[in-house]
């Protein structure tokens, strides 16, 4: 039977993502750049870490056979080279949302058909600080993998009312495992709302290779000025990385944007493309473009069922 206590494990990450989906897209790259005699450039980052980046004539990536990438960019131009893509808008939103992803997965049995009912009150006495929770766990998943999960938490507080609700669907189609759902997330005293919907497909590919597609729609109220809505969606292919539940993204895209700017990112790599390219664009105009050698991010690819 599945442990209650995930829900208070799962409680602080749950922070991080609402705060991560109510950031906006506002840039946290903070780097410097210092050009070198050769015509290359290094950057050095802040405290996220140390990346080197360089430039390369556009006209000479996408391809391995040496053939001419077909790019938006103008032939010739010059992109630079970054490491690792770490935009902490896009990168932990995209984290948090795999963590969801294996959160509803890791909490399965393996055995099926699987049922469980689990009830949780804990009174507001003194002794605990006239802190209440009530938490209630309905799975109904059938001999094939499919089935429902709902986790409906309260906790109240002598100054606040924090209240998740999750209610999602698992279907198992043959070839991949689909997870759609919804996530309300408030805390009342703070006036803070998060809603989310999402839906995670992943698929086998082939051995040691999965397919992950994923569409989330987040809408947060509160935040000031990062009010709105966010929408991250991607087409990831991923290599499974041995002894882990993970998959390193290799090729695929990826889409990002939110009502607080009118910017868009795109990551785009093919599967014979030696690098990620990073399109920010607005109103329809490419502000500006840079390639990156990894995404910086896995997949969640634990899937009992292939």
């Amino acid at each position: 039977m599945t442990s209650l206590t995930s829900k208070f494990n799962k409680f602080a990450i749950t922070l991080m993502f609402s705060a991560v989906l109510a950031s906006g897209c506002s840039s946290s790259d903070n780097s410097n750049t210092e050009s070198l005699p050769d015509g290359t450039s290094t950057e050095t980052e802040g405290a996220s870490g140390n990346d080197t980046t360089g430039t390369i004539d556009d006209a000479t990536v996408g391809t391995t056979d040496g053939t001419v990438d077909n790019t938006p960019n103008t032939e010739g131009v010059e992109l630079e080279v970054r490491d690792k893509y770490h935009d902490d808008n896009i990168s932990e939103a995209f984290e948090a949302l795999n963590y969801i992803s294996g959160y509803y997965e890791s909490i399965l049995p393996k055995e099926r058909p699987y049922n469980e009912e689990s009830d949780f009150y804990q009174a507001p006495t003194e002794e605990l600080g006239y802190v209440g929770i009530t938490q209630a766990i309905r799975i109904d998943i059938d001999a094939s993998g499919t089935g429902s999960y709902s986790d409906t938490y309260e906790r109240q507080e002598l100054a606040n009312v924090h209240v998740e609700n999750q209610v999602a669907t698992r279907t198992n189609t043959g070839n991949s495992i689909k997870w759609s759902g919804t996530d309300e997330w408030s805390d009342d005293s703070a006036g803070l709302t998060t809603n989310t919907t999402f839906t995670i497909e992943s698929s086998l590919l082939d051995t040691g290779y999965r397919q992950q597609t994923a569409v989330i729609e987040s809408q947060s109220r509160g935040y000031g000025g990062y009010d709105g809505t966010m929408n991250l969606s991607y087409t990831l292919d991923g290599a499974v990385i041995d002894s882990s539940s993970k998959c390193e993204a290799i090729s695929g895209t990826l889409n990002y944007s939110h009502t607080a700017s009118s910017g868009t990112t795109t990551i785009a790599k093919a599967a014979e493309d030696q690098f990620w390219k990073v399109t920010n664009t607005e109103n329809g105009l490419i502000l500006d473009e840079y390639l990156v050698r990894t995404l910086g991010a896995d997949l969640y690819c634990d899937f009992g069922d292939f």
